[in-house]
């Protein structure tokens, strides 16, 4: 526990310092994008045992791109995210879903015209949680996960010159997100989204 936490604020001191570091160079920006972004999400929680199968939940926020040079830029996000995963115990049929503030901070590298590749570190705030099954319905779960998740996240996008883009991005949790005193099996996010957006 104390080297999950340990890691939480290491990590919260890295978003704080790379946040800043951006604001103070957008004073001073010649190009800096912002625009609205949406995605289908392709969630899963690894885990053993294994879960059952994945869920399709969505992505929405606003973006911010700070261009460096030709090839260099740094995105942030504030994005709402639904994640979770189908879960399958003996005939019992059940779906988490974990809902998230996450806010990725995504180093790109622009490979030809608007193509870039991007990888960086996510930090996830859980919102709520419910868990959908077949005998006893709709109940809230909110004790068995902990509220804080660190991911890094790794991506290809193509960004059109009149200000549209398309991605493709992978997710895959670093920290166990499992919280429960009766299960011990460790859980991690995994998450895959196709999105689109604007940056003007």
């Amino acid at each position: 526990m104390y080297f999950y936490r340990h890691k939480i604020l290491y990590m919260k001191k890295i978003l704080l310092s790379v946040t800043a570091l951006m604001a103070f160079n957008v004073a001073q920006a010649q190009d800096f994008r912002i625009g609205p972004k949406f995605g289908l999400n392709f969630a899963n929680i690894r885990s053993e045992p294994k879960t059952d199968g994945a869920i399709i939940g969505y992505t929405a926020g606003a973006i911010g791109e700070l261009v460096l040079n030709e090839t260099i830029s740094i995105q942030t996000e504030i994005l709402y995210s639904t994640q979770g995963a189908k879960l399958a115990d003996g005939g019992t049929r059940s779906e988490i879903g974990l809902n998230y503030l996450i806010i990725p901070i995504m180093f790109k590298y622009y490979i030809k015209d608007g193509l870039n590749i991007e990888a960086g570190p996510q930090y996830g705030r859980l919102l709520s949680v419910e868990s959908d099954d077949n005998m006893t319905g709709l109940f809230d779960v909110w004790d068995s996960y902990k509220d804080s998740d660190i991911s890094f996240n790794a991506g290809v996008e193509y960004y059109f010159d009149w200000g549209m883009f398309v991605q493709a991005r992978y997710s895959v949790g670093l920290t166990d997100i499992n919280d429960s005193a009766l299960f011990e099996n460790e859980k991690y996010n995994n998450v895959f989204s196709l999105s689109v957006g604007l940056k003007l």
